[in-house]
């Protein structure tokens, strides 16, 4: 008996929590007062009819007409671009220019020597996009990495955190001297480059996998948002 009035009392317990729930007032926004939450609503609801669908899409294939890599002439019509949107809203704005060490690879190329030979990278390219032959589309490439040729067998390692590493390890799977190839996503690209380094990993190769960002997760370019699924961006490292 007393088993059942302690269930009894924890069930109106929740009982309780879930009416209390129920009966807040759900005009009110978290952190707001109702009274602030009234005029952060109409100012959402403001915010939310400026914004043109069709001008973004003009915009948005004005910017992306050529490759504009940071420093280079395309880059700065860009940014001139954008200059003049700025200006023609009334907002007050210019260019302001910084120095900064850039680089850019020479070469990218990576070999694979066995159980079968392959070389890459492959360009993307999309039938239905006529930008994706344009020929100034650059390689991708890990910015800052070191520049030399890296040998060595392959090893798998998930996304490349530190995580993953000490997974490797508890296998008794040393990444010394070896290429590691990880999974873009989880982190950004400069950490997996790091755990790498870390790791004593003479390369490292990052791709996309359609698992987090292809076919898999929707549909591919040019009929959603998702990469293309035949070809697939890598980013390589020498370390």
């Amino acid at each position: 008996m007393k088993c059942w009035q302690g269930k009894f009392i924890v069930v109106n317990i929740l009982f309780l929590l879930v009416a209390t729930a129920f009966g807040q007032d759900k005009t009110t926004l978290r952190g707001f007062t109702s009274g602030h939450s009234k005029n952060e609503r109409e100012l959402e609801k403001k915010f939310m009819e400026l914004p043109d669908p069709g001008r973004a899409l003009s915009v948005h294939k004005i910017l992306t007409t050529e490759p504009h890599i940071a420093g280079s002439s395309a880059d700065r019509r860009t940014a001139e671009y954008v200059l003049q949107q700025f200006l023609s809203f009334g907002i007050q704005a210019e260019i302001e220019t910084f120095d900064a060490v850039l680089s850019e690879p020479s070469e990218v190329k990576f070999e694979l020597l066995s159980p079968v030979k392959f070389s890459g990278p492959t360009p993307e390219y999309v039938a239905e996009d006529p930008i994706s032959s344009n020929r100034l589309n650059p390689t991708a490439f890990n910015a800052y990495s070191g520049s030399g040729d890296a040998v060595g067998p392959v090893v798998y390692a998930n996304y490349g955190l530190p995580a993953d590493y000490q997974f490797l390890r508890c296998k008794g799977i040393s990444t010394a001297g070896k290429i590691v190839i990880v999974r873009y996503g989880a982190c950004y690209r400069g950490v997996k480059a790091r755990a790498a380094e870390e790791n004593s990993a003479a390369g490292l190769l990052i791709y996309s996998d359609p698992q987090d960002d292809g076919y898999h997760a929707g549909d591919p370019y040019p009929k959603g948002p998702w990469r293309p699924g035949l070809r697939s961006t890598a980013w390589f490292s020498s370390l």
